[in-house]
Order: C-alpha cells, then structure tokens, then sequence
C-alpha cells in the first residue's frame, strides 16, 4: 500500500472508488463545491480522460487509503485563459483533519505552474467551513459570493424570442465551432468539449445571429433527478439586452424535456438584492452560498 502522505496520478482502476467516494460527500449538504467531481464509474472515466493521457501534468490526483481512494481532485485549464479551476477536491469525511485535502491542493497547484497558469479558482459552500479553511492555509483570497439557486419543475413554460436570434441544440459536429468560441471563456481543451458533445445527458445551447455564434448555455443533467447550468456566457451588452434571459428559458425548457427531470440549479453570480429577488419571483429558491476563491501564481 502506497503510504498515505502522498498523491499520486488517477489510473481507470481507480474509478469506483473516486466516485464512490463523490457519492458520499455530494450526499452532505455541507460539503457543497461546484465543480464537483463525477460520482459514477463511467463519468469519472471519461472526466479524467477527457484532461489526456500520458504524463501526470493534467491527470487528476488521489491520495489512497486502506479501502480505496479517500481524497481526490482534479484541475481544469486552458492555454487561452491561464486561469485554472479546481474540481474538488473531496476529502472522505472519516479521514479528515489529517492533511490529506492539503496534499491534493498542493498538487493540482503544482500542476498549474506546471501548465503556466497566472491563477488558480476554487468553489466552495458558504457552510463548509473545512474547505474554507483549507483554501485561505493555502493562500487562497476570497474572490466573490455567489448563491446557489434551485427551480423545481414548473407546471407550464414560457417562451422567449429575440429578434435575429436563433437558439439550438449543439450536436458532436459542432464541436470545433463550439470550442473556438468558449476556449477564451471557460478553462477546458478541445477534448473536453467534444467529450461533453458525446452525452445525451449534457446539453449545450448555442444562440447564432447571422449565422455566427454569440452566446451558449451548458446543463448538466448527469445527477439523478438533477440538472446543473454548468455555463452562460456571451457578449456582456447583448446578455443584459436579452440574450442571456433567452439562453437561460432555453436551458431551464430543454432540461424539464428530460421526465426524469425533477429541478434546476443554477448559480447566481453576486448576492445583489434586486438580482436575488427576481430570480424568486420567477420561482427560484435560494439553497446556498458558494464562495469563489483565488489564488495568484
């Protein structure tokens, strides 16, 4: 057994056990991160190697323990951006305390010097107060507070349109097109794109106008009963003009087409009153902070 005082890189062996272990820390409430690591063997699978293979510089790390893998986590980022984001990490909340969440820190850190990155991101729940606690010991600074939201499935939906804009499902083709327009706003590589483009369960939305992309939405659906808007992004005047009400109708729409669908979520940026209270006059409701923090390299 390798000794517990270090990481090491995710092999597919590994699969079960990383997300058996996402299981049991998505399943407390406390422990809210976003991104969160994949909890099923197969989306753990494709998630870790979707990042390349060969070499350790972009494989997720995990720290071993007697029954399987109790710490793991994982870095996206991109050459566009030099902005890293940490996935995870998740530490088993039986070996807690004991360093294991720091070696992890450590190492995906190491990876984003490795891979030139200027800063690091990481997510955690306004409540989980080790998480926290493990960022700001590793030199982390609080960035931003956001506020994670939640829609149950509604009785009807309304439609939104926007003159000269189209809004459609991206299919596997569209990947190249698809990538060329987020590399610069979202830290992944070409792999990782067409990857998510190979799943029914992960939709993306692309608006065009003139037959040019200008904005996108993505929604998770891989959680039971769950869909998770992973990223709305587009040109910032012609979001606040309408684009960005129409992709988020799209998305919450297209989501609920799935019966299996029971509600949406969705990250508010910013705790701005007036933001807040439109979203629960339109039916959302407020579950959690997520504290966005960062790290200069």
């Amino acid at each position: 057994m390798r000794a517990m005082t270090e990481t090491r890189a995710f092999t597919s062996a590994d699969s079960a056990s990383v997300a058996e272990l996402a299981r049991v820390v998505r399943s407390r409430p406390k422990d809210c991160i976003d991104p969160f690591p994949p909890s099923t063997d197969l989306e753990v699978l494709a998630d870790a190697g979707a990042r390349g293979k060969g070499g350790d510089v972009r494989r997720p790390r995990v720290v071993d323990g007697e029954d399987g893998v109790i710490a793991y986590g994982a870095l996206d980022y991109s050459e566009d951006l030099h902005r890293a984001h940490f996935v995870g990490p998740i530490v088993h909340p039986g070996h807690r305390h004991k360093g294991f969440g720091r070696l992890v820190v450590q190492s995906l850190l190491d990876q984003a010097r490795a891979g030139k990155q200027h800063e690091v991101r990481a997510t955690v729940g306004g409540m989980n107060h080790g998480g926290r606690a493990l960022l700001e010991k590793s030199g982390f600074k609080l960035l931003a507070c956001n506020s994670l939201l939640r829609i149950a499935r509604p009785e009807t939906f309304g439609e939104l349109h926007l003159d000269g804009t189209e809004v459609r499902r991206a299919t596997y083709d569209d990947w190249e097109e698809l990538h060329e327009f987020v590399r610069k706003l979202v830290p992944r590589n070409g792999k990782q794109t067409r990857s998510l483009l190979k799943t029914n369960q992960y939709i993306v939305l692309l608006a065009y106008r003139r037959k040019q992309i200008i904005g996108f939405a993505e929604v998770d659906l891989r959680q039971a009963g769950l869909a998770v808007l992973e990223h709305l992004d587009g040109p910032p005047n012609m979001l606040h003009k309408g684009l960005g009400n129409l992709l988020l109708s799209e998305s919450i729409r297209s989501a609920f087409e799935n019966p299996e669908i029971e509600a949406f979520e969705l990250v508010a940026v910013g705790n701005e009153p007036t933001m807040l209270a439109n979203y629960e006059a339109a039916g959302f409701e407020r579950l959690h902070e997520l504290l966005v923090y960062e790290l200069k390299l």
